[in-house]
């Protein structure tokens, strides 16, 4: 690494039971210069908080595929990786819909629309190495993965009714396979307790989340004593009333 503060994390209070912090490189999409450490320490991370394979669910935002050749990657993949595509919710937003008409008419000149529809392509390598996806894919903001109490297909097809009995829009709602899109704060929104019990089987939960420019996270249990096990955190303050560190990978802390 060639400067301590390529790496910060920023851990914000618990809130509606989950433990919450934000891993951000000092450049959003990771840069190129910073990929290979981005890269080795989510990975390492992710070995750490996903420590049963057999219970992740991991895939792809597609809506992020443009970014560093991720189409590519997983069109070169796809034998290997088993790709099934299946749609994102927000927790912390009504149900979703398509484009309206109300949309186009007040949307600014020159912003781009949202996604019609946030489409996610889970990925099930038959030796279950997620870390091997993430190496190919991650920094380029499109990963999601998340681990879970039961078998992950019979978890799937349990949400899949739930998510139904809720959502509106016929063209989402004829999908089989539905996973929780979460910001930093889409814990502490008001919606957010509705649409919560689409979390009671999840116990770790990372996404690359362009709106936090960064790798957000959820967990069951503190993660401070995880980052520390893989690196040495330097206190840089208090920011949103949580605590904020730079993040200096450390080897001889690792296993």
């Amino acid at each position: 690494m060639t400067s301590s503060t390529s790496l910060s994390l920023l851990v914000r209070p618990r809130a509606a039971g989950w433990h919450r912090a934000l891993l951000r490189p000092s450049a959003w999409p990771v840069s190129r210069s910073l990929m290979a450490v981005w890269r080795d320490v989510c990975a390492e991370l992710q070995a750490r908080l996903f420590d049963d394979p057999s219970r992740v669910i991991a895939g792809l935002q597609m809506w992020r595929l443009h970014v560093g050749g991720t189409a590519d990657t997983l069109s070169r993949k796809a034998r290997e990786w088993a790709p099934e595509i299946g749609v994102g919710v927000w927790l912390d937003q009504p149900p979703p819909t398509l484009w309206t008409e109300e949309e186009f008419l007040k949307n600014p000149p020159g912003v781009p629309m949202r996604p019609p529809m946030y489409q996610f392509v889970r990925v099930a390598p038959a030796d279950r190495d997620y870390l091997a996806v993430w190496r190919e894919v991650g920094g380029n903001g499109c990963w999601l993965a998340f681990s879970v109490q039961s078998d992950p297909d019979g978890f799937v097809m349990t949400e899949a009714a739930a998510y139904k009995a809720w959502i509106e829009e016929p063209s989402i709602e004829a999908y089989d396979l539905f996973v929780p899109l979460l910001k930093l704060d889409s814990s502490e929104s008001p919606l957010f307790a509705d649409r919560s019990r689409h979390l009671a089987g999840v116990t770790r939960y990372v996404r690359e989340s362009d709106e936090d420019r960064g790798l957000v996270i959820y967990s069951d249990a503190p993660v401070e004593p995880v980052f520390e096990s893989l690196a040495r955190l330097v206190p840089a303050g208090h920011a949103a009333g949580g605590a904020a560190y730079t993040v200096v990978p450390d080897p001889e802390t690792r296993p």
